[in-house]
């Protein structure tokens, strides 16, 4: 008798601690899926990602294949014949050249052949002059360039010459090329180099009289002051 009335109770605790069970198992489960979530999402999104890269791979052109292959030849030793490559030909990329320009071993004459290159950016000819500067001078390592004439594209990157002569004769080539602005940083060096005498002759010959001068070398020269024209050294 009494089993037969216990039974429905054993019965419905039995369902009750299996409800219980389940819940407690899709608790612990969501629990795992929160702390395990962001490093699966992390996951696909990599797994995503590689494989829109490798859909991409096709579509690699021959110009990116080409600016690879040149970024790696310039920091290898050798050979010598891609590093003349990168100097001479006229598809290099400037970054590319840059990198020639500033390897800690560089041969004078690539330096020179970067610089004399119709492709060369100015910003890369004005790092191969400043080299020249650490392995002897412009009048050293680029002759040519020091000695003949060049177009005007040589003359801002050779006003960062270590040579007050060859700095003044550039100079003077930028005079109608450049921004007033911008000719106060080769004012700066023409003074470092030869004083800044020669720097205020120079703008008054071209200015023609002291109120067209260039302010900032007008009031160098009014106050007998260098240090005015070397706060615009670059």
């Amino acid at each position: 008798m009494i089993h037969a009335v216990t039974a429905p109770f054993s019965a419905a605790l039995t369902v009750v601690l299996m409800l219980l069970a389940i819940a407690a198992g899709a608790v612990l489960l969501f629990g795992a899926f929160a702390l395990i979530g962001p490093a699966l999402a992390l996951l696909f999104a990599g797994i995503g990602a590689a494989v829109q890269g490798i859909g991409r791979l096709p579509r690699l052109t021959a110009r990116g294949c080409l600016r690879l292959g040149q970024q790696v030849v310039v920091w290898l030793p050798g050979p010598r014949r891609w590093h003349r490559w990168v100097a001479r030909h006229p598809k290099a990329a400037q970054g590319a050249r840059m990198r020639l320009v500033r390897r800690r071993r560089v041969a004078p004459a690539l330096l020179q052949e970067v610089f004399v290159n119709t492709t060369t950016s100015e910003a890369v000819r004005v790092a191969v002059v400043r080299r020249c500067t650490e392995l002897g001078g412009v009048a050293q390592v680029m002759p040519t360039v020091a000695r003949d004439w060049w177009p005007n594209a040589f003359a801002w990157p050779l006003t960062y010459a270590d040579d007050a002569v060859l700095v003044q004769q550039a100079l003077r080539n930028c005079l109608r090329l450049k921004d007033r602005t911008v000719l106060r940083s080769g004012y700066a060096r023409l003074a470092q180099l030869a004083g800044p005498e020669v720097v205020w002759a120079m703008e008054l010959e071209y200015a023609g009289s002291l109120e067209r001068m260039d302010p900032v070398v007008r009031g160098s020269m009014q106050a007998g002051d260098t240090d005015v024209l070397l706060k615009w050294l670059d």
